[in-house]
């Protein structure tokens, strides 16, 4: 229960919550925004945290708006390029 003063205690306590949050941010934002194949890790950085705030495809189109490119909400290899590319 949140209201108790020891919940974040046990939280951290709870490893095998700690990993089925851990990968369920993974799989769900990391993975489909691909910021393992994002060169520059602060742009991955701030595209993980938009995703996890607006969701994947609003924080793609975002990214893409950035770069001046279409705005599909697919993580593609064209976005990804640029991304990569962009000084």
């Amino acid at each position: 229960h949140k209201g108790k003063a020891d919940f974040i205690k046990q939280l951290h306590a709870d490893q095998p919550l700690q990993i089925l949050v851990y990968d369920f941010y993974r799989k769900e934002f990391w993975e489909k925004i691909r910021g393992d194949e994002i060169l520059k890790q602060p742009v991955a950085d701030s595209i993980y945290d938009s995703a996890v705030n607006m969701g994947v495809s609003a924080a793609v189109k975002l990214a893409q708006r950035a770069a001046s490119i279409p705005e599909t909400g697919n993580m593609d290899n064209y976005t990804l390029n640029v991304l990569n590319n962009k000084e």
